[in-house]
This record gives structure tokens, sequence and C-alpha cells, in this order.
């Protein structure tokens, strides 16, 4: 009798999963797998770009630590040999490379911010497809081509909630990418990727996305 008790149509557990609401989380990664395969292989390659260029920066600012120390070493070692002409030229050699060796750690930090502000771009723009899809009489997402939102549309959720955490990544990656032209003083891209977080500020002023608090206990997954 207690076994036959403990089944009720009310704890099914399939009559709960259809009831229980997506997160933001969960519908903005619904919009992006929903892209079309272009768009997709896009921006997954390009943040396998961005890893690589980053990975490749950290080693190779790793390595020319070890070599200074290295030079260093050197330097003291030869502080008692009299020929100063050699060490003239040692020293005229050594500058020649380390000014080629700066440039080409300039230019994968250049590489990397141009692949965050592209990452950058392409959710700032699903951004702007979310909220220019909403009825602004009802707040209510209207039906459009895009497959995500029919999909989340019948479904009953709300997918202007997938604006949150996209804008957040796209914020995320354009102040990586004004990181590393900031570094390499590319004044150019500084001026453009501070014209994007414009941009993203702009849509939080003038557009209805709720934000999670800092402090929250919502992690957010980038790209």
């Amino acid at each position: 009798v207690s076994s036959n008790a403990s089944v009720s149509p009310t704890s099914s557990p399939t009559s709960a999963t259809k009831n229980k609401k997506m997160t933001a989380m969960e519908i903005a990664q619904q919009v992006l797998q929903h892209q079309k395969q272009l768009k997709r292989d896009e921006r997954r390659v390009l943040v396998a770009a961005s890893v690589c260029y980053s990975r490749a920066i950290g080693v190779f600012t790793t390595l020319l630590h070890e070599k200074k120390e290295e030079e260093e070493l050197e330097k003291q070692e030869e502080e008692g040999n009299e020929n100063n002409a050699s060490s003239k030229e040692e020293g005229n050699s050594a500058t020649k490379k380390q000014s080629v060796e700066e440039a080409i750690l300039s230019l994968l930090r250049q590489r990397l911010g141009d692949a965050c502000n592209e990452i950058g771009k392409i959710l700032l723009t699903e951004v702007k497809n979310i909220l220019s899809s909403t009825n602004n009489n009802n707040n209510s997402a209207t039906i459009t081509t895009n497959n995500a939102y029919q999909q989340l549309n019948d479904k009953g959720e709300d997918i202007t909630k997938a604006s949150a955490p996209l804008l957040l990544s796209a914020e995320f990656w354009f102040t990586h990418g004004l990181k590393c032209f900031d570094v390499c003083h590319d004044l150019r891209n500084i001026a453009l990727l501070r014209c994007n977080l414009c941009q993203c500020c702009k849509i939080r002023a003038n557009a209805n996305v709720a934000l999670p608090k800092k402090g929250g206990g919502g992690a957010t997954t980038h790209g």
C-alpha cells in the first residue's frame, strides 16, 4: 500500500521537467547553438585562436624573461674583460635582437586583441538581434526567422533573458582586447574597442537588460 501511495501524477519527473523554466544562461546557449553553421564555426575558430595567441604570448614572455636573466649573468661574468670594442658590438646586436623580439610579442598581442574584438562583435550583434525582435508593446519576443527564437518562443521562454549573459560576454571580450591593444600602444584599435564598449553601455542604459549583481552566484561562460 505504501509503494502505491508514493506514486502520484504530481510527482512525475516528466511533468516537473516540462514546467521547469530555463535560466538566462541556458537560453543564451540555445541561441548560440542554433546560429548558422558558418557563424558557429567562425565563433569557435576565433575563441580557439584567442586561446592559442594567449598561450603563445605567455610562453614567449617566459622565454624572454629567462633569456634576460641569462644575459645578465653573462654580463656579470664578462665585467672583468678589457675588450671594450667587442663588448660594444655585442651590445648593439643584443639591442637589435631585443627590438625584434618585442615586435613579435607586440604582433601576437595585436592578433589576440583582433580575435577578442571579433568575438565581442558577434555576441553584441546577437544581443541587438534579440532586443530588436522584442515587441515594445507587450515586452514579448516576436516570432522571427531565427530558428532558436522560434523554438524558445514555442516553449514559452522569455528570450530577452539571453541578452544579459551575452552582453556580459561581449563586454568581457572587448575589455580583454582593449588590454592587449593598450599594452602594445595601438591607438587606433584602442579607440575602436572603446567605441564597442560604449555600445554595450548604451544598450545597458536604453534597453531593459537585467544584469546580475556583482558577487552573485551565477557564473558566465564567455563565448
